[in-house]
């Protein structure tokens, strides 16, 4: 291999578990990427699903895709799992539901060459898609800032410097100069990761040159345990860190608070018309944007439903994180780490 070939080798890591519906489309994602076939290796890292993925898996003839198994079964451990056993300048963190635009590969190196102060690139778009009714609600709900707040990294209007980005190439040093990746956090391990890599003075940069697709969850269900799982697994993060790394994080745990003690405290202050008044405002503020989004009222109240299962979800989450993780000390349970897809 030569030097040439070996400054341009990209490792694709492409964590698994009980992804039959969704793994072949990444793969292919990877594969058909307007970029040399020969220059870029894919590592699936499965955490020994039972769904009939490893099935799938075992049928694949490519040269350059290889199946590695994961018997930790944990995110973090697959990530570090693949970039040690990757062998690429550049390394791609690619999730088994997310399609990449054609142009990924080439606009995100074009960024890391152009830029010598950038070690981590990624996407600035990503288009939520979905498999049956229920994640078209939960799709078009995602796209809302009221779902996820403003800031968020996955809808930019021009490239930019950035704390983090969605799918990110790394430059292998990146992992040399900040460590690896968190393996006790199940989820959020890529805030807390992200956070390292920023205090270690690298720059993030995200470019609305590329795009990816995301399959969002299939039901109100599995997307309330998904964000009550960040929710708590958030509070770790920041107890780990010692910081908030953003204060967005902050808006559903305080107005969880605001609901359930919200009403004993304004009654004795007299302020609970002011109680009354502001919990109506957010059921009309998020119907209105429902509405807007769904174009029908039926639409609208189940839209409203999906941005009931972000908030509440996640701010269930966070406050039991701080029950757990700050007041008793005590370590994650179980329950947290179970899928939720």
């Amino acid at each position: 291999m030569s030097n040439m070939l070996n400054e341009n080798f990209v490792s694709i890591i492409i964590p698994c578990r009980n992804e039959v519906k969704h793994i072949r489309q990444a793969i292919d994602s990877a594969l058909n990427l307007d970029y040399p076939n020969e220059l870029m290796e894919i590592l699936i890292l499965d955490g020994m699903s039972d769904d009939g993925t490893r099935e799938l898996l075992s049928r694949l003839t490519y040269p350059n895709v290889r199946v590695i198994d994961n018997l930790n079964r944990t995110t973090p451990y697959a990530f570090n799992l693949g970039v040690k056993e990757s062998k690429g300048e550049y390394v791609l963190i690619h999730a088994s539901r997310v399609i990449l635009s054609r142009n990924y590969l080439q606009e995100c190196i074009k960024v890391l060459k152009e830029k010598p102060d950038v070690y981590c690139v990624g996407n600035g778009n990503c288009e939520n898609v979905y498999d049956n009714e229920e994640a078209k609600i939960i799709a078009i709900a995602t796209d809302s800032a009221m779902a996820l707040g403003f800031g968020n990294p996955r809808k930019i209007d021009k490239s930019r410097y950035a704390e983090n980005c969605d799918t990110p190439l790394y430059r292998r040093s990146t992992f040399e100069i900040a460590g690896f990746f968190d393996e006790t956090l199940t989820r959020n391990q890529d805030d807390e990761f992200n956070y390292r890599v920023k205090k270690a003075g690298l720059k993030t940069f995200v470019t609305d040159m590329i795009s990816v697709k995301y399959f969002v969850r299939s039901s109100f269900e599995k997307l309330f345990k998904q964000y009550n799982q960040y929710g708590y697994w958030k509070v770790l993060v920041n107890k780990k860190l010692k910081t908030i790394t953003t204060y967005r994080q902050l808006v559903p745990p305080f107005y969880l608070l605001f609901v359930f003690l919200g009403g004993f405290i304004s009654y004795g202050l007299n302020l609970f018309f002011l109680w009354i008044s502001l919990i109506f405002f957010y059921i009309m503020l998020t119907f209105i944007e429902g509405l807007r989004l769904g174009k029908n009222i039926s639409t609208a109240f189940k839209i409203q439903y999906a941005f009931f299962n972000f908030h509440f979800g996640y701010g269930l989450g966070y406050l039991k994180g701080i029950w757990h993780f700050l007041l008793l000390n005590k370590q994650p349970v179980d329950e947290m780490k179970k899928l939720t897809r």
